[in-house]
């Protein structure tokens, strides 16, 4: 096909959902003032690499205390997360939650939501945590690197680089002036450039 025949139009997702829930009151009873909540909503498999995520928050709340990680969804990896989760020491601090009918809420809810899959398409999970104003923390990896801007959109780290991504969770936990930032340039870039309405 000609070159002046091709046109590129960008994934496009209804982003009303998170709009409208961004606008509510959040109701969950299980809030706590001053604790940060850190989540994570997808397929329990092994390309998500969920481990990671679970030695990252359990070195964190060790440290720091006062934060709880949510876990929504389920796959065949479930079980076996569940049982080395329960092998931390913060085991107490982490909740999985299967899946929710109300998961945009809970989506609200979070401080940070996070990302260390080793594969991916564009996540529509990540367009709709940057539409609802949550800032992301995740591997940099194909597909993820399409909506989240290293420190422009989000922060992230190379592939399997804990350490840096840990920081970076620390980060958006701990200054909100520059969470507020990330998140203000990720709500505006995924409207302008994947929303259904665009």
């Amino acid at each position: 096909v000609k070159e002046e025949r091709l046109v590129y139009v960008q994934n496009g997702v209804d982003l009303s959902e998170a709009e409208a829930q961004r606008e509510k009151t959040n109701t969950l009873s299980n809030i706590k003032e001053g604790e940060k909540r850190i989540g994570f909503i997808g397929q329990m498999i092994e390309r998500k690499n969920i481990r990671h995520i679970l030695d990252i928050f359990n070195d964190l709340q060790q440290r720091h205390g006062k934060m709880r990680l949510f876990l929504l969804g389920d796959g065949e990896s479930r079980a076996g997360l569940e049982q080395y989760a329960a092998t931390l020491p913060s085991a107490s601090n982490i909740e999985f939650l299967g899946f929710r009918d109300d998961r945009m809420e809970w989506l609200q809810s979070f401080d940070l939501f996070v990302m260390t899959s080793i594969l991916e398409g564009i996540p529509r999970c990540l367009m709709e945590t940057m539409a609802m104003g949550v800032p992301v923390a995740a591997y940099d990896i194909s597909g993820v690197d399409q909506l989240i801007k290293h420190n422009e959109t989000g922060l992230l780290a190379k592939l399997n680089d804990k350490q840096t991504l840990a920081q970076h969770w620390e980060t958006i936990l701990f200054d909100p002036e520059e969470s507020r930032r990330l998140v203000e340039n990720a709500r505006d870039y995924v409207q302008q450039h994947y929303s259904a309405k665009r």
